[in-house]
């Protein structure tokens, strides 16, 4: 669910600008990898773009010759809603256009207000969905993509939300301001044609690592086992099979319904787990 806005250069000699020049002051930008992680300062066909002083949902941006194509994500919170339609006016301003199209639909700068106030009630519409969904199944969880990562809503996150947008826009940000590395699991295929997946943890940095391990948004690959790969030092590395690490590993510092955080220094995992 999401709103396109494409704003086409004017004249027959105009052109879009670089994504460069699109963005403002304190905005960051970069692409996604294969497990929906931002790769800060990189650029591909679709970039995404934030305010790092709010990091919220992020926009994704494509820029052909001619043209500039943004999508919001929803739900997003209010203030993400009002800085997307923000950042729709200086591009249309940049490249002279005074109409835009959104969802196709032809629209004019004068038409803003009445699409944030749209907008709004239909990300306030998905929250109440979610929250009903998983007030259903307070085990389950709906995954959200952040500007950085995927994050996992269940009946927790949504307490913290607590129903408002502007409670939205405060928990995508808190979040996902942390100084941490969100793990994606890699997989590995052996001689004999059996499947593993690893987790990496490496001594000193603060991680976010799943409770129950899987492949994010993949149900083709069967997996046979799962680790969580430990390096205490450089050029070390040690496999260690991931339930007997979850015996020894403190869970307690949960991230989101679905993760914890942890942080172990090279002598603990000497001690705890490479003994």
């Amino acid at each position: 669910m999401g709103v396109d806005v494409t704003i086409h250069a004017k004249g027959l000699f105009g052109k879009a600008p670089a994504l460069k020049n699109l963005l403002h002051a304190g905005m960051g930008y970069g692409v996604m990898d294969e497990y929906y992680r931002l790769q800060e300062g990189q650029t591909g066909e679709y970039t995404v773009v934030y305010d790092m002083f709010h990091i919220g949902r992020g926009y994704e941006v494509k820029i052909d010759k001619k043209s500039v194509c943004l999508r919001l994500p929803l739900p997003a919170g209010k203030r993400e809603i009002e800085n997307f339609y923000r950042l729709t006016e200086r591009i249309c301003e940049m490249m002279k256009a005074r109409q835009f199209l959104r969802d196709g639909a032809l629209a004019g700068l004068e038409d803003i207000p009445a699409y944030i106030a749209c907008d709004v009630d239909a990300s306030q519409k998905a929250l109440e969905s979610i929250e009903k969904k998983v007030g259903e199944d307070p085990s389950s969880a709906m995954y959200l993509f952040g500007a950085m990562h995927p994050i996992a809503v269940g009946t927790r996150e949504l307490e913290m939300i607590g129903g408002s947008l502007e409670g939205m826009d405060e928990f995508f940000h808190n979040m996902q301001n942390m100084d941490v590395y969100y793990a994606g699991a890699k997989v590995y295929r052996r001689k004999d044609g059996s499947v593993f997946g690893v987790y990496v943890l490496t001594a000193g940095v603060r991680t976010i690592l799943p409770f129950r391990p899987g492949l994010f948004m993949n149900d083709e690959v069967q997996i046979d086992e799962w680790y969580v790969g430990l390096v205490p030092g450089e050029e070390e590395g040690h496999m260690v099979e991931y339930d007997k690490f979850l015996e020894k590993a403190d869970t307690g510092a949960v991230y989101d319904t679905e993760h914890f955080l942890i942080t172990l220094q090279e002598e603990e995992m000497r001690k705890e787990f490479l003994q």
